[in-house]
């Protein structure tokens, strides 16, 4: 897995399928986006790749919330 923390992707993902969301907590509803993505990538033959924002964008928006997440970015990265 590669992590980027900038929205300079790697050439070869631009024409790619990717799934975009907080995935904070792989919840039943993540699941199906993360799949479909990947069954998309799959049979089109592109890559397929995961953005997701950290902090989550409740936290980068309002500085005054501290936490307000279900998994840390190291749980989040283990489950996706």
């Amino acid at each position: 897995m590669k992590i980027y923390k900038n929205a300079n992707l790697n050439k070869k993902y631009h024409k790619g399928v990717i799934a975009i969301g907080n995935f904070d907590g792989i919840h039943l509803g993540h699941q199906k986006v993360i799949n479909e993505a990947r069954k998309k990538a799959k049979s089109k033959k592109l890559p397929f790749g995961i953005i997701t924002f950290e902090p989550v964008p409740v936290m980068y928006f309002n500085s005054k919330i501290k936490n307000h997440r279900i998994n840390s970015l190291e749980q989040k990265k283990n489950q996706l």
